[in-house]
């Protein structure tokens, strides 16, 4: 599914023009930045399949439209993103959409922070998933943010602990690129 295709049924999902327009506007940002990281990688020999993290860029969020219309907690994005994605037939970027939040969600957070979601593990676990959880939580809205940034707005938002995962899995890619 090349670019043209992902907005297409990104703007399928959406609700509204104004709702198409911000989703696709951070989704892009995400996308490019992914895609600079991608190209980190590959110069270091890593294997990046980057059509993938371009889908997954452009699709990660495509279950905020159904957060918004029905009211649903916005941390289910992800799974609902899934949902969605397995529908349309693209089982590898519906993976990317429910592992993307911060650095993935393990079964325990799940339950320790009584979020609603299913019981089970949403962690990034190839690299292209790790790349897009990583690129999304250095894009605030369509602004790339710093590192200090990142970390305190999760910190703030969720918790220490989350924030030091969450600068884990930057450091891990970020190695990978040195």
């Amino acid at each position: 599914m090349n670019e043209t295709e992902c907005k297409k049924l990104l703007k399928k999902y959406s609700n509204s023009d104004e709702d198409f327009a911000r989703v696709l506007a951070h989704v892009e940002a995400v996308k490019n930045l992914a895609l600079e990281n991608c190209i980190r990688l590959l110069s270091m020999g890593t294997e990046v399949d980057m059509d993938l993290v371009t889908q997954g860029a452009l699709l990660h969020d495509i279950g905020y439209f159904d957060v918004n219309h029905d009211n649903k907690p916005k941390i289910t994005h992800g799974i609902i993103g899934g949902e969605i994605l397995r529908k349309e037939k693209l089982p590898a970027v519906a993976l990317i959409a429910e592992r993307h939040i911060g650095a993935g969600l393990s079964k325990e957070e799940i339950e320790k922070r009584n979020l609603p979601l299913p019981k089970k593990d949403f962690i990034p676990v190839t690299t292209e998933e790790k790349i897009v959880a990583d690129a999304d939580n250095f894009i605030d809205g369509t602004k790339r943010i710093s590192k200090e940034e990142v970390y305190d707005k999760f910190k703030k938002n969720v918790s220490k602990e989350v924030a030091d995962k969450v600068l884990k899995l930057h450091d891990e890619l970020h190695n990978l690129y040195n």
